[in-house]
């Protein structure tokens, strides 16, 4: 009986009433059976009163004192042994009775009056009154106010009702009324007076410490008191002030809740939530111009055509931790790979160049997880935002960037020279933080950041590598003594400028007549595009007139597919020689693919002179945690190392950086890792010719996959690797077909003749 008029029983109508005979899958049966089983449960859970805000009525009676609810143990009990016998009750001590059922109808009342507001009605502004006349010790009245009183001293609880009695003469004693004038005759008074004394009264357990006793006034005229009461018409009560209407708490509620929302919606959009998803842990995010910038360790993906990426760092990140638990004298930090990962708009790359990047990095973590010999790491991802644009909102994140064991020690990835990434790297330099470049190759940036190193080659060496090439053009009788600097009017794109300059000024020392072309980014709205200057498309369609090189100095998308777009019209195609940038448009196999007509020469810091890796790049691309291993998608039917250009020069970046921290621990007493020493070692990774002062110098400078990695020359110390390989190669009917011109250090045997060397 119970059960049935239990709150939980509308919930097993609701659920039943979903209909037995309809035939589900086994595995949506099992779930309603499931489903079917919790009103039952929820019941016998509120039956217990063990269970906080649930069964607080059943919770009620194994508290109260009047009766002993625990024999013979639990509600149920304590229910069957008042109602299952005929005259179960009647065997209870008839007092102690009657105080649990008066404390019960006082404890009905105080819930009642426990809310301020009531969503069925208006808000309790008064007492409830209790009227009872002509009371006497035999018809029950006097019994009423003794159980009323005890139950009030004994229990000590508040409950708001207002008892008013009649009767000619007052409990217990059953005094006649004329005898009692232990109060004045004013009622005011009487009350003060009465309300002073109640606290002793009831600690007193006073038989009559809740009367209140008001005699009948002789001076009461009751015909003029009925004449008055009968004016006033019928009782009513009176509207409640506004606070106290029902729509005040609807009303809160419902502002609550939108705040509520609102407030997770900003909360889930600062950690870059879509409104109703719990943020990312282990992340720092925010939401700046629909863009999610941050940094994350696997936890968040920003961008589909990373997902699998992320999802290999966080688990090696979750690895490394393990790894550093039970070897906790282990070397152990935190590095940090940011670069732009979010799409540009209209972009057509899916991120393949920034994706290889990760993907570089992903695999100098896990040699290191393989490698006890080589420092510990915890990699995170960090998004600078479309062309790096809010790079310094990272670097800001990073300042106070809980890391645990792994402290900070670095940055590395970077792409897209542009302002916006030469302030990044500024903000980074400002707060402390080393940081090496993967593919950025800008002059100005090593030459003027102390913090700052890179395992690409400067501009000035890609710009001297093109015009010792172009002269092997020149005397292979493939162009003329001419050069064209096709390049973008954008002066945010640093990288473009300053490779254009330094094209112009080495094809004009290597004899070359030399002219410059700008062209509007494909981005550039019609409107703020200036007079004369055109769109990529047009400036490839009139490169076809031109019998020298053409030099492309710009970004690799879009800018470059639309130039290519204009220039495969060409009746006869112009000798194309493009810049390294383009990596970005050959790594995308789709995009390349579809130019077949149009050949051109880009250059490379990342693939090697043949399509055989060797030494340490066959390890990168093979080796049981290679890359090839870690992301076997990446390795298509026909190997090709230049395809990855990224994830190796990522891989370097991080091995510079290590390398570093290594230094830190040689020796017997190793010293602190910080970022300040870690910058120190970073100016260490370098070779130094013997001497009459040094005879033995020390090489401690690492053979990349993309090259040798020295920081040496013999005015100081660089911030670029000396002499690092630079490769041309050829694109064909939309494939890479051979290496064209290859220069490296000095005393490499495979590169070609006349190299330039820019440093001894």
């Amino acid at each position: 009986r119970l059960r049935k008029q239990d709150v939980t029983q509308r919930f097993d109508d609701a659920i039943s009433s979903g209909g037995e005979n309809i035939s589900l899958p086994g595995w949506l049966n099992n779930l309603r059976a499931l489903v079917k089983a919790i009103p039952p449960l929820l019941f016998r859970l509120r039956l217990s009163g063990r269970v906080p805000l649930i069964g607080r009525q059943y919770r009620w009676f194994l508290r109260q004192p009047h009766l002993t609810p625990e024999v013979p143990g639990g509600f149920l009990g304590f229910a069957e042994r008042l109602t299952d016998a005929p005259d179960g009750w009647r065997a209870e001590n008839a007092v102690q009775l009657s105080r649990l059922l008066t404390n019960a109808f006082l404890e009905d009342l105080r819930r009642a009056w426990r809310s301020p507001w009531r969503f069925g009605g208006s808000r309790r502004m008064t007492y409830p009154v209790m009227l009872l006349e002509n009371i006497t010790a035999d018809n029950g009245g006097h019994q009423v106010l003794r159980l009323i009183n005890h139950v009030r001293t004994e229990v000590g609880l508040f409950d708001p009702l207002l008892v008013i009695s009649t009767s000619r003469r007052v409990p217990p004693g059953d005094q006649p009324v004329g005898d009692l004038t232990t109060y004045d005759d004013v009622p005011g008074e009487r009350y003060s007076t009465w309300r002073r004394e109640l606290p002793d009264r009831r600690r007193a357990r006073d038989e009559t410490a809740w009367y209140l006793y008001i005699p009948p006034s002789k001076r009461v005229d009751s015909k003029k008191t009925e004449h008055e009461l009968d004016k006033l018409g019928s009782y009513q009560v009176s509207r409640p002030p506004w606070w106290g209407r029902r729509i005040v708490p609807i009303g809160a509620v419902l502002i609550l809740l939108a705040g509520l929302a609102s407030g997770y919606v900003t909360w889930s959009g600062d950690h870059c939530g879509d409104g109703w998803q719990w943020p990312a842990a282990g992340s720092a995010l925010t939401t700046v111009d629909n863009q999610c910038i941050g940094v994350t360790d696997g936890h968040y993906t920003f961008d589909p055509a990373l997902a699998d990426v992320t999802q290999r760092i966080l688990a090696q990140n979750e690895q490394a931790d393990e790894v550093y638990a039970g070897t906790p004298t282990r070397t152990y930090v935190t590095i940090v790979d940011l670069q732009a990962l979010t799409p540009p708009p209209g972009g057509t790359d899916g991120l393949a160049a920034e994706r290889e990047g990760l993907e570089g990095v992903a695999v100098a973590q896990a040699q290191a997880l393989s490698d006890p010999s080589v420092p510990l790491f915890r990699l995170l991802i960090g998004n600078g935002g479309t062309g790096m644009a809010y790079g310094t909102t990272v670097a800001a994140q990073l300042r106070t960037l809980p890391t645990g064991n792994a402290p900070l020690v670095g940055v590395v990835g970077l792409d897209h020279s542009t302002q916006a990434t030469d302030n990044t790297v500024l903000a980074l330099a400002i707060d402390g933080l080393p940081t090496v470049a993967a593919s950025l190759s800008e002059d100005q940036l090593a030459n003027s950041n102390p913090l700052y190193y890179q395992v690409s080659p400067q501009n000035q060496r890609e710009a001297a590598v093109a015009a010792v090439f172009a002269k092997t053009l020149v005397a292979a009788g493939r162009i003329d003594n001419s050069v064209e600097v096709v390049h973008p009017d954008d002066p945010n794109d640093t990288y473009a400028q300053n490779l254009a300059q330094d094209v112009l000024t080495k094809f004009s020392q290597a004899g070359f007549r030399t002219s410059s072309v700008t062209f509007a980014p494909s981005a550039t709205p019609p409107n703020q595009v200036k007079p004369g200057i055109l769109y990529p498309l047009q400036s490839g369609k009139n490169a076809c007139t031109f019998h020298g090189l053409v030099y492309y100095a710009g970004d690799g998308v879009p800018d470059f597919n639309a130039f290519l777009d204009g220039a495969k019209k060409c009746a006869s195609p112009p000798a194309l020689l493009a810049d390294d940038d383009v990596t970005r448009y050959v790594a995308d196999t789709a995009a390349r693919e579809q130019n077949q007509s149009m050949p051109f020469w880009y250059t490379s810091f990342a693939t090697a002179p043949t399509s055989t890796p060797q030494g340490p790049a066959s390890d990168f691309y093979g080796g049981p945690v290679g890359l090839y291993a870690l992301f076997p998608q990446d390795r298509g039917k026909h190997e090709d190392p230049s395809l990855d250009g990224h994830a190796a020069l990522s891989f370097d970046a991080a091995q510079t950086l290590l390398a570093a921290v290594s230094h830190l621990r040689i020796g017997d007493e190793p010293l602190p890792v910080t970022p300040g020493d870690v910058w120190r070692e970073l100016s260490a990774i370098r070779s130094s010719a013997p001497n009459s002062r040094n005879p033995n110098p020390n090489n401690d400078d690492i053979l990349g996959v993309t090259g040798l990695i020295d920081f040496a020359s013999n005015a100081g110390n660089l911030h670029y690797p000396a002499n690092k390989q630079i490769s041309i190669l050829l694109v064909q009917q939309g494939e890479v077909k051979s290496t064209a011109f290859f220069c490296g250090a000095p005393d490499d045997r495979r590169q070609s003749p006349h190299c330039p060397i820019d440093q001894d």
